[in-house]
């Protein structure tokens, strides 16, 4: 383990340097590390292209709805001025209707006051 830690320093200025595959491994790993970012970069600017267009579609749609909506609005009120502007006419008379059921007796109501006596019978004999 100690030749480990000491392999690749040299006893001139005893600055370490690297074993050859170790610095092989960095340098692809370097190379990789790079294409990685580029393709990264390249994903971001292609994200933000379609962000760009998504909202470009978004606002022309949103326009277009507007527009429609403002046409309808104004048939609209054109129609319901012409539909007002028509005097109402009475039609024929229609079938006549089905006899509804009979309803229900209401609830019991209070009880009244007691009236006046009668006048007396004849006399019995």
């Amino acid at each position: 383990s100690r030749s480990l830690l000491w392999a690749g320093v040299t006893a001139a200025d005893q600055s370490p340097t690297l074993p050859t595959p170790v610095a092989l491994e960095e340098k692809k790993l370097s190379t990789h590390l790079k294409k990685l970012d580029a393709t990264l970069q390249e994903g971001a600017d292609h994200e933000a292209k379609i962000e760009l267009s998504e909202k470009k579609l978004k606002s022309f749609i949103e326009s277009e709805v507007e527009g429609v909506s403002k046409e309808v609005q104004k048939m609209n009120i054109k129609d319901t001025d012409s539909i007002s502007n028509v005097e109402p006419v009475p039609g024929a008379p229609g079938p006549p209707g089905y006899h509804g059921t009979n309803g229900h007796n209401g609830k019991v109501g209070l009880t009244g006051p007691t009236g006046s006596e009668g006048r007396a019978g004849p006399r019995g004999g």
